[in-house]
């Protein structure tokens, strides 16, 4: 059962003001007493996104004293970025790789081992069958489940 929708908390009184609640949100944040730094090339997503930090920096009296842009081609940011990563990255992939293939090799052998029991209940059932055919049988229909299997990992 979901408790009941406070109608204070999900609409706002006729008397609340968002704009001055947000420079006062930003005032209490932002001390005045010590420097602002932030990325100055950040921007919200989105096609309706509006861009008010610099508004709301100003209004909130809490404007950096300086700003500085660092500019740099975006092919040139992500080549240093990655070639700081690159080792962590590569070490990342192949631990999710092994870790994908053990996973792979830990289901195959517990289908194989379920699809033997089968067979061998299926032969056991049998009776006027030696064991050496039932034997011959069940490697006969795990041989053809490991050409399905590995013709169905092919593809």
């Amino acid at each position: 059962m979901k408790p009941p929708v406070d109608a204070e908390i999900v609409e706002d009184p006729e008397e609340f003001d968002k704009a001055t609640q947000d420079i006062s949100d930003i005032t209490s944040i932002i001390p005045a007493k010590k420097g602002l730094i932030m990325d100055g090339n950040w921007r919200p997503k989105g096609d309706d996104a509006e861009y008010a930090i610099p508004d709301l920096l100003k209004n909130a009296r809490r404007m950096p004293e300086i700003v500085i842009i660092l500019k740099c081609k975006e092919e040139v940011s992500i080549k240093r970025h990655m070639s700081d990563i690159e080792d962590d990255l590569k070490a990342e992939y192949e631990r999710l790789m092994e870790e994908r293939e053990n996973n792979r090799v830990k289901k195959r052998e517990e289908d194989r081992a379920a699809r033997r029991a089968e067979a061998v209940e299926e032969q056991e059932g049998q009776e006027d069958v030696s064991p050496e055919d039932r034997a011959k049988a069940v490697e006969d229909i795990m041989k053809e489940w490991e050409e399905a299997r590995e013709q169905e990992e092919a593809d």
